[in-house]
């Protein structure tokens, strides 16, 4: 029943219903051999967007105030598998309390004012502290914000009861994550069972399958 529209040149916001995109949540390990130069500027080309998931992340903190406990960069840039022009930056931003509107149209505002600057597309989600510290099999997500740099901002899920892909994430930044801003992950994010993320996979997958039978 929640609608939040905010318009700018560079930005849109329109509530949509909850989904999960077909392509989400998938780990993509990019392998190939290098030369030196091109490996040099891979090098480059990472270093360059950690720098910009370092400044993007406080901004984020800068538009939600103190209710941020912390940010988290996880997925390619934090495996070494970053592949410029290709891989995504992934983020996770534990808050405190539940997002509210006027939180939420701000941080939409702060992302959009490094649209500029992006060097790829940003995926950003957000969880309460309390979420984070004690995970379900399908935790509840405050919201998913994607950043295109050739696009804007785009609000993909608000309020989400029940996202088990969620699950995956939380895993992965426990185990993986760099903490930009706030506590340590794992300090942030509680134990994740291996059957939920085994599960959460296997939902996946038989979602793939059902559109693939689909006539």
């Amino acid at each position: 029943s929640m609608m939040v529209r905010v318009m700018s040149s560079s930005t849109w916001l329109e509530p949509v219903p909850v989904h999960k995109p077909p392509a989400g949540g998938i780990v993509r390990t990019v392998m190939s051999t290098r030369s030196t130069r091109t490996g040099a500027r891979a090098t480059t080309s990472a270093e360059a967007a950690l720098r910009f998931a370092d400044e993007l992340a406080h901004a984020c903190a800068g538009a939600l105030g103190k209710t941020v406990a912390g940010v988290i960069l996880h997925g390619s840039l934090t495996l070494d598998d970053y592949v410029p022009g290709r891989s995504d930056l992934d983020l996770l931003v534990v808050i405190d309390d539940p997002l509210g509107d006027a939180r939420l149209a701000a941080l939409v505002e702060a992302m959009a004012s490094r649209r500029a600057a992006a060097p790829g597309p940003v995926d950003l989600r957000l969880v309460t502290r309390q979420v984070a510290a004690s995970p379900t099999p399908v935790p509840p997500m405050e919201a998913y914000l994607r950043l295109t740099p050739s696009s804007g901002v785009r609000l993909e899920e608000r309020r989400n009861p029940a996202e088990r892909d969620l699950a995956v994430e939380l895993s992965v930044c426990r185990a993986h994550g760099r903490s930009l801003l706030g506590a340590a992950p794992a300090e942030l994010i509680g134990e994740i069972s291996d059957r939920w993320v085994v599960a959460a996979g296997d939902a996946q997958l038989a979602a793939w399958q059902a559109i693939g039978d689909d006539p």
